[in-house]
């Protein structure tokens, strides 16, 4: 563990730089991939989680902590979501204050369309970059990444 405060070196700053480099690529990529699917990336991602969710839904809050959004874009997404009729909010059944998110049949659709792109493209990004040890390295640097920002933020 490094310490809090601390300058990080020159090698630390190259990776870190080659990390954000590495990410708003990915992200660019990603929304190539999708636009001709006409669902966007953080619409994916949204929808994506709510595909893999409990059958009856997911509150918003469940939401808001697997997707890459902030709550008030997490919003304003769920709302064009439900104006595309991708999505409906339902109330809960356990908590009638609480709100579900499930998605609907054209959403459902929406995320089949749209599933082939990502898959094509994280394939195309990492498989024809990287050995499986690398994908390992990878997942257990970003891990540690994430879980080291997580908390400074908690």
């Amino acid at each position: 563990m490094q310490e809090r405060g601390r300058r990080p070196s020159d090698a630390e700053l190259g990776a870190w730089r080659a990390f954000l480099r590495a990410g708003s690529a990915a992200g660019l990529a990603m929304e190539a991939a999708l636009a001709p699917t006409g669902v966007s990336h953080s619409e994916y991602d949204v929808l994506v989680n709510i595909a893999g969710g409990p059958r009856e839904g997911l509150r918003p809050t469940e939401l808001a902590e697997r997707v890459l959004l902030t709550k008030s874009g997490l919003t304003r997404l769920l709302d064009r979501l439900v104006e595309r009729g991708y999505i409906e909010r339902r109330v809960c059944a356990s908590d009638r204050r609480g709100q579900l998110i499930v998605l609907t049949v054209d959403g459902r659709h929406a995320f089949r369309r749209a599933t082939p792109n990502i898959v094509r493209a994280i394939g195309a990004i990492l498989g024809g970059q990287l050995g499986d040890r690398d994908v390992d390295a990878l997942r257990v640097a970003c891990e540690r990444i994430a879980t080291a920002a997580e908390a400074m933020t908690a």
